[in-house]
């Protein structure tokens, strides 16, 4: 009997080793599968990376998954948010969950060319600056409202774009 009780406790101990080993392996299978055979780090394209207006160091990244409103898919994206960030480098700022999955971040653009390479992420987009342009018209209005706010019943739309007299209210 007390041989059968060593020997359970031994295959126990080995078991949980493997285990351990196991878990500790896999944990750490993302990060090498953004290397490529030589070594270096994978990259992906970044989405306005370097263009004009584009923000220095912050970027969108949408992961991939379907969309949601709930608790647990911003607790879910926060966790992923973290995981990426962690293993990429960078600080994740916001999450999103309903119209986007995903999270803005300030990153360099190298960690944001590796984040863009793996696997979880559907892309990363640098951040842009936009501003309003001088006005303009909008031929054949898709509402006749429009037409009759610039004053003439002319088919078109003219609009200033200067922004002067427009109080603008963003609910984030």
């Amino acid at each position: 009997m007390r041989t059968a009780t060593r020997t359970y406790r031994w295959l126990t101990a080995c078991c949980t080793g493997l285990a351990v080993t196991a878990a500790l392996a896999m944990a750490g299978a993302p990060a090498q599968a953004t290397e490529d055979r030589g070594g270096t780090a994978a990259e992906g394209t970044v989405i306005n990376a370097g263009v004009p207006g584009a923000v220095d160091g912050l970027y969108i990244v949408s992961v991939k998954g379907s969309t949601s409103a709930s608790m647990a898919a911003e607790t879910a994206v926060t966790d992923q948010a973290d995981r990426l960030t962690d293993r990429y480098g960078g600080d994740a700022d916001r999450v999103y969950t309903a119209a986007l999955r995903g999270f803005s971040a300030r990153m360099t653009p190298g960690q944001g060319k590796r984040l863009a390479a793996d696997p979880e992420v559907a892309y990363v987009q640098q951040s842009l600056t936009v501003r309003a342009t001088g006005g303009g018209s909008q031929p054949n209005p898709p509402s006749s409202g429009l037409d009759a706010v610039n004053g003439k019943q002319d088919k078109a739309y003219e609009y200033p774009g200067t922004g002067a007299g427009v109080t603008a209210y963003v609910i984030d």
